[in-house]
């Protein structure tokens, strides 16, 4: 088995306090489905597809597909989380990483020089849709399919497509999304698969895991209740001065070689399919209000962090047609403003498990790029709350020397 360079964040010592927010959405009367112009659709029209419990399950099937395994390696992009590397470890296969731009488009010259100089044939490619911005896809798919590489569209991130996005979810052989992560529910992926290439069979969920996918969908709408109860807006000078103040604890960061999967795989869920609840939560929502309120609170966030100091979005501008993910923001001091905002209860992902490689631009990321929620559950007093906290957090001035 490969064993790989991991970077590794322990916040174990920060004892950050749980997110004030959720990250991902819960169920709201809101965006129950109406009479929508259907402006936005779901990815994969046309395709056949199966359900899994989640993406990372349905990454595994694709990857199986396609030959990833001890003699067929895996190209995977240098920018990722864990369970995007998890499923190809699980069989065995080598696993290369490409680089990427500024703009997390692939690298074909770094795709080409890893083909022509590994040991193992390369037998699939892994190309992402970061945040649910459509990337360039051409490229990519024309190296592969020249060298007999299958490409693996990963849309985690883009469920969703309109007008001049509608390419998004065709280019790739196989095709993976993660509808819990756009949709109220708690489980779910999707592997779509181009006309012609095979799928696999999926076992049944069972009753008790109808059950738990309920249970779940009612915790998650209680736990967004909960998370009204946040402090006003005006308390936010007193609460950084406070964090401020005391020792921030910075978490441990280390270096590790790892040929496991992470804790997030489980492989007993292999080849599971997603719950008919989850599903049926998703077919009560209307793509196009979930659209349309991530679009509105994307660009929210894009208004408040505008003139920041320290801090930039990736994408200022949303295009026409997507309906983001989540919220990309870089911030120039990782180890100031990200300690205090965690302290603070912001609610914040970012990659900062991943494994090492020569890509400096997937390198620098891992630190000093925040995910932020944009979902289509979040309120006024929600957003008002995370971007005022962001605005005044980014004012600080990082210590002398850091």
């Amino acid at each position: 088995m490969q064993t790989l360079a991991y970077n590794v964040f322990d916040p174990t010592a920060c004892a950050f306090p749980p997110p004030r927010v959720p990250l991902l959405p819960a169920f709201t009367a809101s965006t129950l489905r109406g009479a929508g112009r259907g402006e936005f659709t779901t990815i994969g029209a046309g395709r056949e597809r199966r359900h899994y419990t989640r993406g990372r399950y349905a990454l595994h099937a694709a990857y199986r597909l396609a030959g990833v395994s001890a003699e067929g390696a895996l190209l995977a992009p240098a920018y990722h989380c864990r369970t995007m590397l998890d499923p190809a470890i699980r069989l065995g296969a080598p696993i290369l990483l490409y680089g990427l731009d500024p703009a997390l488009n692939g690298d074909v010259e770094s795709i080409a020089r890893l083909v022509e100089t590994s040991a193992t044939p390369v037998r699939a490619l892994v190309f992402s849709h970061y945040f649910g911005f459509a990337h360039a896809a051409e490229p990519i798919r024309e190296y592969c399919d020249a060298h007999r590489i299958v490409l693996i569209e990963d849309c985690s991130h883009a469920l969703f497509t309109g007008g001049d996005a509608e390419r998004v979810g065709s280019w790739g052989r196989y095709v993976t999304a993660s509808p819990y992560k756009m949709f109220p529910c708690e489980e779910g992926g999707l592997l779509l698969a181009e006309t012609g290439a095979p799928l696999p069979t999926v076992r049944p969920a069972g009753l008790r895991a109808e059950c738990r996918a309920l249970l779940h969908a009612l915790q998650h709408s209680w736990a967004r209740r909960e998370s009204h109860r946040l402090p006003a807006p005006d308390r936010l000078d007193l609460d950084i001065a406070r964090i401020v103040s005391g020792a921030i604890e910075r978490g441990g960061q280390s270096r590790a070689n790892l040929s496991g999967t992470s804790r997030n795989y489980d492989a007993g869920e292999e080849g599971l399919g997603s719950s008919r609840v989850a599903r049926a939560l998703a077919g009560l929502c209307d793509v196009d209000r979930i659209a349309q309120r991530r679009r509105e609170n994307y660009r929210r966030w894009s208004e408040a962090v505008s003139g920041l100091p320290r801090c930039r979005p990736l994408v200022a501008e949303l295009p026409r047609d997507c309906v983001p993910y989540m919220f990309p923001l870089l911030i120039d001091e990782p180890d100031t403003h990200f300690y205090v905002l965690k302290q603070l209860g912001v609610p914040i992902w970012r990659w900062d498990d991943m494994a090492e490689s020569s890509c400096a631009v997937s390198q620098h990321y891992r630190e000093h790029l925040l995910h932020l929620p944009c979902h289509q559950a979040l309120t006024e007093r929600e957003l008002t709350w995370m971007t005022s906290a962001v605005a005044k957090v980014m004012q600080i001035a990082p210590p002398h020397g850091a």
